[in-house]
């Protein structure tokens, strides 16, 4: 573990569940207004990028500033240096793997979300730096949540996986089998640096956002389950943290 890793985790305080009807209501609220927010900007895919076949969803994620349209091309450079239009840039955009099915006949079983961001874990900049605040306990205490939509459907991301993966790993997979499936979400928990009370299944549609880190040989990865936009009692329960995660 790297001193500035472990220096955050030394430094989080562990909070109190959320409990009963008056947490259950406030996360219920948060969810609505996220699900409300990426709704309307599926809209503002339609009128941005009316020509623009690439343009597949949307991604939210309360607290930072990643709030922005995602694409996707026939393979994973493309928008590696391009912005949402095409034109060069070093920070990219987000974009889902190639293999990913954003369609009305999807999601996939696990849909990659790539993105920069700035190296050495640092919490404040552009595209995915953020998700690093999520190496904060607090924060991650407060954020079991993020938002996607497609421009078919909606959904309310939970979290259940914060932590760093070797480069080129299993989660990159859009379709794994059922057995390879088992192993990545057991994978998952292992890497995690939280035990977050969540535990998804073979049933379940996942989506897994991936970012760089100062380490060229490792990826920051988070992964969350796919709950459709009318599920409720999402979010809750103690999050504690793991001691010994694996790759950090």
């Amino acid at each position: 573990m790297t001193t500035h890793k472990k220096f955050l985790l030394c430094s989080f305080v562990v909070a109190l569940a959320l409990a009963g009807c008056g947490a259950q209501e406030e996360t219920y609220t948060e969810n609505k207004k996220g699900l409300e927010a990426v709704s309307e900007a599926v809209d503002t895919i339609q009128a941005d990028f009316p020509d623009n076949a690439d343009a597949k969803g949307w991604l939210l994620f309360p607290g930072t500033e990643i709030d922005n349209v995602v694409m996707q091309a026939a393979d994973n450079s493309y928008y590696l240096r391009r912005d949402e239009k095409g034109a060069y840039s070093i920070w990219g955009c987000y974009f889902a793997d190639y293999e990913a099915d954003l369609t009305a006949s999807g999601p996939s079983r696990n849909t990659v979300i790539y993105g920069h961001s700035s190296l050495d874990d640092e919490t404040e900049g552009k595209k995915f730096t953020e998700l690093k605040k999520l190496n904060l306990f607090d924060f991650a205490d407060e954020h079991r949540c993020f938002y996607f939509s497609t421009r078919d459907a909606s959904y309310v991301a939970e979290i259940f996986s914060v932590g760093y993966w070797p480069d080129s790993a299993q989660y990159l997979y859009a379709d794994p089998t059922d057995a390879a499936f088992e192993d990545l979400l057991e994978e998952a928990k292992a890497h995690s640096i939280y035990n977050y009370p969540v535990d998804p299944g073979l049933d379940d549609h996942i989506i897994t956002l991936s970012t760089c880190t100062g380490n060229d040989e490792e990826r920051f990865v988070v992964m969350a389950v796919l709950h459709p936009e009318n599920s409720s009692d999402i979010g809750a329960g103690e999050l504690t943290v793991n001691e010994t995660p694996k790759g950090a």
